[in-house]
C-alpha cells in the first residue's frame, strides 16, 4: 500500500487580497455582504466596486456612458444604471475561498514558518519534513496535519453527536422513570390509605358488634338471674304461706344483727300490725349470755321458744316457761343450726325453724 502525500500551495493572504480582492479606485476590499463595496464586472473585464462606479457616474456630464477607471475605455450605462452591471463571480468566489481559508487553521512549523506540519496516521505522530526526518514508507499514511485536524474534528463531532443523542435518550428514559415512580408512589399511597381505611372500618364494626354482643349477653344473663331470683322468692313465699295455713299462731319474730332486706315481708307486716298498749314498759325476761337471740315465739301453752346463736358459730333453740326458766334445748347434732331467724309452733307440739345460713326449714318436736 503506497503512502499518500497531499501537496499544498502556500499563498500570502495579504498580497493575494491586495492584488485580487481590492478595488483599484478606492483601495477598499471587495465585500459580497456590503452593498457599497460589491464587485461589479465591466464590459472591459475590469472589476470596480459599486460605490466607485456611482461616484464616476455622478461626476461626468454624460449620464449614459462612463470611462473605465483602469483602462479608460468608454462604457455605456445599462438602463438600470450602475446596479445593472453584473457582479464579478470570480471575485465573489475568491472572497468565499478566503473566508474559508481563514476559517481553516493551517498549523505551521515553529522553526520553518512556511512549512506545514504533517501527520502520520500509522505512527500517530506530527512532524515537519525539514526538522524531523520521519521515515515515510509504503506502509505509512501521511496527510497534512490540518487535514488530520479536520478528520479528528469530524470524528469528535460524530462521537459528540452520538453521545448527545445517547444522553438525550438516557435523559428521556430517566425522566419517564421519574414520572412512572411518581405515579407508582401515588397509587401505592392510595392503596395504603384505602387498606388502612378498610381495616379501620372493619375494626370499628367489630368493636361495635362485640359491644353489642356483650350487652346482649349481659341482658340475657341478667334476665335469667332475675327469673331465678323471682323463682326463689316465690318458692320462699309459698313455703312461708304453707306454714301460715297450718294455723300457726302467736308468732313473734326478732332478728338480731341482720340487714332489713333479709326480713321476710310478711314478718314486717306482722310487726307493723302489732300495737302496744299506751305507756307499756318492756321487761328483760331472757338474757343471752355468750351469744345473741335471733328468733322468738310462744306456743299455745305459754312456753317461750328462742333461737340463739353462739359465738362459736353454732346455734340452738332454747325453751323457757313464762317465768324465764330454761326447760330444755333443741340442737341438731348431725346437721347443726347456723342462724335460726324464724320460729313457728304447731298444736301437736312441733316447732318449725328457718335457718338462713343453710337456706332450709327444719321441724323439731319439743313436747
Amino acid at each position: 500500500m503506497g503512502s499518500t502525500l497531499v501537496e499544498t500551495i502556500n499563498i500570502n493572504a495579504k498580497d493575494f487580497t491586495e492584488h485580487f480582492l481590492t478595488c483599484s479606485t478606492c483601495i477598499n476590499q471587495f465585500s459580497s455582504d456590503s452593498i457599497e463595496h460589491q464587485p461589479k464586472l465591466l464590459p472591459c473585464s475590469h472589476t470596480v466596486c459599486r460605490q466607485c462606479l456611482e461616484r464616476i457616474v455622478n461626476s461626468q456630464p454624460r449620464s449614459d456612458a462612463i470611462k473605465c477607471p483602469i483602462c479608460r475605455e468608454h462604457i455605456l450605462l445599462p438602463r438600470g444604471g450602475v446596479t445593472s452591471f453584473p457582479p464579478s463571480f470570480i471575485v465573489n468566489q475568491l472572497l468565499d475561498l478566503m473566508v474559508q481559508l481563514r476559517r481553516d487553521v493551517i498549523p505551521k512549523c515553529s522553526s520553518h514558518t512556511n512549512e506545514e506540519l504533517l501527520f502520520c496516521e500509522t505512527c500517530d505522530k506530527i512532524f515537519c519534513q525539514l526538522c524531523d526526518q520521519h521515515q515515510i514508507s509504503a506502509e505509512h499514511t501521511v496527510v497534512p496535519f490540518s487535514l488530520a485536524i479536520k478528520r479528528m474534528n469530524e470524528i469528535l463531532f460524530f462521537k459528540a453527536s452520538k453521545t448527545i443523542s445517547c444522553l438525550d435518550h438516557a435523559f428521556e428514559a430517566v425522566n419517564n422513570e421519574i414520572i412512572r415512580l411518581d405515579s407508582s408512589m401515588e397509587k401505592a399511597a392510595e392503596a395504603i390509605n384505602r387498606s388502612f381505611n378498610e381495616i379501620k372500618s372493619y375494626v370499628e364494626n367489630r368493636r361495635h358488634n362485640l359491644l353489642q354482643s356483650l350487652k346482649t349477653t349481659q341482658d340475657h344473663k341478667l334476665k335469667i338471674l332475675n327469673d331465678q331470683l323471682n323463682l326463689i322468692l316465690r318458692k320462699y313465699l309459698r313455703q312461708i304461706s304453707s306454714l301460715t295455713q297450718q294455723q300457726i299462731v302467736d308468732v313473734d319474730v326478732h332478728i338480731a344483727h341482720q340487714p332489713p332486706d333479709l326480713i321476710p315481708s310478711y314478718h314486717k307486716q306482722l310487726q307493723s300490725s302489732i300495737s302496744l298498749p299506751p305507756h307499756s314498759k318492756s321487761t328483760n325476761i331472757l338474757t343471752a349470755k355468750g351469744g345473741f337471740y335471733t328468733a322468738l315465739c310462744v306456743d299455745k301453752n305459754g312456753l317461750l321458744l328462742a333461737g340463739k346463736c353462739e359465738k362459736d358459730g353454732f346455734a340452738r333453740i332454747e325453751i323457757y316457761d313464762n317465768q324465764g326458766h330454761l326447760l330444755r334445748i333443741i340442737d341438731s347434732y348431725a346437721q347443726r343450726l347456723r342462724r335460726p331467724c324464724s320460729l313457728a309452733t304447731t298444736r301437736d307440739g312441733c316447732v318449725f325453724c328457718v335457718d338462713l345460713t343453710t337456706d332450709s326449714i327444719r321441724k323439731y318436736r319439743y313436747t
